[in-house]
């Protein structure tokens, strides 16, 4: 991942030209360890159940990682949020977002905010 400004060109020939200049290179297989600050599941009410909920757990291994999970139960009535506390942290290694994306009935996704 490339971060960087774009600025006025110094030397430029045309007063307009602009450069971008790189001011941080991180490589790929950090990024999810850097900006994944959250692990976000959602999932529909008539599907919920303790098998499931055990699945789920099992699957992430709490205390393992940097990311917090947040839950989103969907309802006829809208969406009840479900906030982490500071002890949920879990991995959001490859191997762990496989075996979640396996679970037909929820949806996973990181989220940096």
């Amino acid at each position: 991942m490339l971060q960087g400004n774009v600025q006025s060109y110094k030397y430029a020939q045309n007063p307009g030209d602009l450069e971008f200049k790189i001011t941080r290179i991180e490589p790929l297989f950090k990024i999810r360890d850097l900006y994944a600050h959250f692990l976000d599941i959602t999932i529909p009410l008539q599907r919920l159940n303790d098998e499931l909920i055990e699945r789920i757990a099992n699957t992430i291994q709490n205390g393992q990682g940097k990311a917090k999970v947040r839950m989103k139960i969907q309802t006829p009535n809208g969406d009840l949020n479900l906030p982490s506390n500071v002890f949920n942290r879990v991995s959001v290694d490859p191997e762990a977002l496989q075996a979640l994306q396996t679970i037909s009935e929820i949806n996973v996704s990181l989220a940096e905010k």
